[in-house]
């Protein structure tokens, strides 16, 4: 008993001997990759560089907030302050800063998406949908954005997409709303027709509205229609 327990131990002893002899040796090779690493780090260059996810910002911008050139050592840049210069551009919601072998740099870019343009007293901003101001604008460059106006607008942005979306996806196109008494919108649509819509529950009233046929109203006869009051429709004549 005694002698195969000294064998087995023997063996034991063998087992850990062998692991951590390559365990030395795996340490030792990991070490060299390192330094061998930290050496091609210190002599690599910018070859080139990426910008991805571009639609509005200007490139040249991009381009001239990183603050290297081709050419420049890679262990030179600062990641973290080369987005963050990024990050101040305009259209610029958040920017990634990655660097591959060969000295390749690449950005990627997340811009904000416009939705809409707000109007400040006679200043414009172009806004997202969930009503960040991000650019001040000429609105006569963005015709393709409705106009959003009135006292809590921006605050009520989820009940306004609903709309806006609902609408568009029946190829309605909105022109301006306005948030009257931080209660409720009036709509205006591009064929010049207003659309006053109650405080409660706007959605189920609008959709139910809807479902008339909007070929057979005559716009031009029509000033407004107001949809305020519980199951009722008040069109009003020019």
């Amino acid at each position: 008993m005694i002698k195969h327990f000294k064998i087995v131990f023997s063996l034991l002893i063998l087992v850990l001997f062998s692991v951590s002899f390559l365990k030395k040796d795996i340490i030792f090779n990991h070490l060299k990759n390192y330094n061998f690493f930290l050496k091609i780090s210190s002599e690599m260059v910018v070859n080139e560089v990426w910008v991805t996810g571009l639609n509005f910002e200007e490139k040249e911008k991009i381009i001239s907030s990183l603050q290297f050139k081709i050419g420049d050592p890679v262990y030179s840049i600062n990641l973290e302050k080369v987005k963050n210069r990024i990050n101040k551009l305009d259209w610029i919601n958040n920017a990634k800063v990655l660097i591959y072998p060969y000295g390749v740099v690449e950005i990627l870019i997340e811009e904000y998406e416009p939705f809409a343009i707000f109007d400040n007293s006679g200043k414009y901003f172009l806004i997202n949908d969930k009503g960040y101001k991000f650019l001040e604008v000429d609105k006569n460059n963005f015709k393709n954005f409705f106009l959003v106006s009135g006292k809590d607008s921006l605050v009520s942005m989820d009940e306004l997409k609903k709309l806006f979306y609902f609408l568009d996806n029946l190829n309605i196109k909105i022109n301006r709303v306005v948030r009257i008494d931080s209660r409720r919108w009036d709509l205006y649509l591009k064929k010049g027709l207003l659309i006053k819509l109650p405080a409660e529950k706007p959605f189920l009233v609008l959709n139910k509205f809807i479902n008339l046929d909007f070929n057979k109203i005559d716009y031009t006869k029509i000033s407004f229609i107001d949809l305020r009051i519980p199951n009722r429709i008040i069109i009003n004549n020019k």
